[in-house]
């Protein structure tokens, strides 16, 4: 999954550098902000889009700059805009058209003398969504607002306490979403107080269908252009739901349960749309279902909290068009190299895995931080020696416990179209400390980021993982780390994000001279 990129900086004045394709963004003013999106067509980065706020003009309303960009960075269009509080939510494109989501409130983000002006400006607060649609060269062609139901929030106290200033603030229970269908169009979901829905719109920016859909706490959404596939989950205790929307009407099919025939759940490490095949996939992990009301510990980790891993490869709207591809530790194929706890034996680890990417062939690669589990002789050896005292053994066996976690070297797993699944490489890193074995493995996960991206050159799967050094890539196809990036080069640090087909995006950010620094390279 190309890790998304989204940033928030306080006021800017850009420097490019053509040949370089990078650009400056430097802090000019506290009271301007831009927050910055990519635009996504099919899931691939195709360029980026900069909202600015900049000089307020009356109480509730503010000029706006919309600036336009290739995948170089370079501008290709911009719109001057006056309207209401506004934050950009997403943005994606189709046919040479942009359709942008905004979230609009004549009250949200103002500042009040008191309450009693507070509640007097409630009264009249409105709340909106605006999906604007605009040409590449910055011509707006169609705009879709409606009103939505949203609590007004309102903060006092700290800063806004020793002058008695009221501080409101308001937003979706499930910020918008946009996303092109391959061809067609575009659609779009939310979900505020009272209901969630999903609106599809053509190239020309008007609504071909409106449906309510189920009531999710999260969603993710990848269309493709004949079914517009919507996973949904309402909490940690039931297991998501896939969802599947005719692009055609709207129409549902059944409702597909993240499970297998046994009730373990199955947990997302990627859902996007394959770039080769053009067909979406789900991949990602077996949780036990007897395992995943303790939480996924060292302990259990080690233990057997993950039974193995999946793909689904996602065909249509019918009952037999989601493809399951399911490999159990247990199934005892997988030794010597697996064992049935899913101990990758060579390294002594177990898989604790953070992403996944489909290639061509239907083949999964996935790749994760190893956890190894240690007695602790120490605590042990006190609590026997102890043990006629009574309560100092179980003192030290209840603080400190019978065993030990640490995260170690990363690993590659490779699962076969049919089934199969094999180590294809260990990844080097820095090995964590030890830890208390009752501990989330989730808390000390040494790695910042792992995510995978689509190279064209090798054609084949980059992934990409860090600590707290360095970014790595690593090559699938050629087996080995192909680049390394600093974390931090003098006083600026360094992240690393996808950007358009075969490059990256390097951030640098250097708080001491107050710019940020956008650049494009190739992988």
């Amino acid at each position: 999954m190309t890790r998304s990129f989204f940033l928030t900086l306080a006021a800017v004045c850009i420097t490019t550098f053509a040949q370089a394709q990078s650009r400056v963004f430097k802090q000019v003013a506290e009271e301007i902000s831009s927050d910055m999106d990519a635009i996504q067509q099919d899931g691939a980065v195709v360029g980026y889009v900069v909202l600015t706020k900049l000089e307020k003009i009356k109480e509730d309303s503010f000029n706006y700059k919309l600036t336009l960009m290739d995948e170089n960075l370079n501008d290709i269009g911009s719109i001057n805009m006056k309207d209401i509080n506004m934050n950009l939510m997403s943005v994606a494109f189709e046919q040479d058209v942009l359709c942008l989501s905004y979230y609009k409130s004549n009250i949200s983000g103002s500042t009040f003398k008191n309450r009693r002006q507070y509640k007097a400006a409630k009264e009249d607060a409105v709340n909106t969504i605006m999906n604007q649609f605009v040409s590449l060269d910055g011509k707006i062609i169609n705009t879709h607002s409606f009103a939505i139901s949203a609590k007004i929030n309102s903060a006092q106290g700290g800063l806004y306490g020793a002058t008695g200033k009221v501080y409101a603030y308001s937003g979706l229970k499930n910020s918008g979403q946009v996303k092109n269908i391959p061809g067609k169009g575009f659609c779009f979901l939310y979900g505020d107080d009272d209901k969630s829905e999903m609106l599809s719109y053509d190239t020309k920016g008007e609504v071909l269908w409106k449906k309510e859909i189920p009531r999710y706490a999260s969603y993710s959404m990848v269309p493709s252009s004949e079914v517009v596939y919507l996973l949904g989950g309402t909490d940690g205790n039931n297991p998501l739901e896939l969802n599947r929307l005719s692009v055609a009407d709207g129409t549902k099919a059944a409702v597909y349960t993240l499970e297998d025939k046994d009730e373990n759940r199955f947990n997302i490490l990627n859902f996007e749309m394959n770039q080769v095949t053009g067909k979406p996939y789900i991949a990602g992990s077996v949780v036990s279902k007897s395992r995943i009301v303790k939480g996924n510990s060292g302990r259990a980790v080690t233990k057997g909290y993950y039974m193995g891993v999946y793909t689904l490869t996602l065909n249509g709207m019918k009952k037999g068009d989601i493809k399951e591809n399911i490999t159990y530790w247990s199934e005892g194929e997988l030794k010597p190299e697996i064992s049935t706890r899913g101990r990758v034996v060579e390294d002594n680890g177990v898989p604790y895995l953070r992403t996944a990417s489909q290639d061509s062939a239907g083949n999964t690669f996935f790749a994760g931080t190893l956890v190894q589990r240690k007695l602790r002789v120490g605590s042990v050896v006190a609590s026997v020696i102890t043990a006629p005292l009574i309560v100092f053994p179980i003192y030290i066996l209840g603080s400190t416990g019978t065993h030990k976690f640490r995260m170690t070297d990363g690993v590659v797993l490779k699962q076969g179209n049919k089934g199969s699944l094999t180590k294809v490489q260990t990844l080097e890193k820095q090995h964590t400390r030890y830890y208390h074995a009752k501990v989330g493995v989730s808390e000390y996960d040494n790695s910042n980021d792992y995510f995978t991206m689509y190279n064209p050159a090798t054609k084949s799967e980059v992934i990409i993982y860090s600590d707290d050094k360095s970014y790595q890539i690593y090559s699938v196809a050629q087996n080995k780390i192909s680049r390394s990036i600093p974390t931090k080069v003098s006083k600026s640090t360094l992240r690393v994000f996808g950007a358009k087909e075969g490059h990256i995006m390097i951030m640098e950010n250097n708080k001491k001279e107050k710019y940020t620094k956008l650049s494009i390279e190739a992988i």
